[in-house]
């Protein structure tokens, strides 16, 4: 019977390769059921792939000097969900 590796078993090894080597800080999100937000990663929809609170709080802390106002532009600005958009039209509104 051939070795079969799945998506879970990648997905497993590149998290604790990434916590071990680089001290990186993982969560898992994981609910039962899908809708519950009491996930621990304070979302408010599971559609959210980026945790702005520690987005933020990691910005802050890499970027002492930046003042508060550039900092909430840029995250605005990467935090933009231009997936909505046809793709022509979301690199238009980053060129801009």
């Amino acid at each position: 019977m051939p070795n079969f590796i799945g998506e879970d078993d990648i997905e497993r090894v590149l998290l604790q390769r990434l916590q071990q080597d680089y001290g990186y800080e993982t969560l898992n999100c994981y609910t039962v059921d899908p809708a519950d937000l009491a996930d621990g990663s304070g979302r408010m929809d599971k559609r959210e792939v980026i945790l702005q609170d520690r987005l933020r709080e990691a910005a802050v802390r890499l970027n002492p000097d930046i003042p508060p106002a550039a900092i909430d532009e840029a995250l605005k600005q990467l935090c933009d969900q231009r997936q909505v958009l046809a793709p022509v039209a979301a690199n238009r509104e980053v060129e801009d």
